[in-house]
């Protein structure tokens, strides 16, 4: 971790790989799971394309540190998707409630 920054080389690289492996995401909705700035997670995206992150950042490192801070990103990832999920299966009952007094009213 550099001196300046307030995030390990390990979450960045787990960032980026996490942004890189979706192919439906976004930089904001990548860094809003994680909590960051989109702007520092395109930043991050740039230096890891130039070559500019450390070989732990690149995710090059057998380091068990970085198995963890990859589980720790997962998660949240699987926790906001579960919570996504969540909500699209309440509107899908209230759009079908709805179709339902919908259909009864025409009738």
């Amino acid at each position: 971790m550099t001196s300046g920054s307030k995030y390990t080389d390990e979450f960045k690289a787990d960032a980026v790989r996490l942004y890189v492996n979706d192919p439906d995401s976004s930089y904001v909705t990548t860094a809003q799971a994680l909590g960051i700035s989109p702007n520092t997670l395109k930043n991050w995206v740039r230096k890891a394309s130039a070559g500019k992150l450390t070989a732990d950042a690149a995710g090059q490192s057998s380091n068990p540190t970085l198995d963890v801070a990859s589980q720790a990103v997962i998660e949240a990832e699987n926790r906001r998707l579960k919570a996504e999920v969540a909500r699209l299966r309440e509107e899908r009952d209230i759009l079908r409630k709805a179709s339902a007094v919908l259909l009864r009213a025409t009738d």
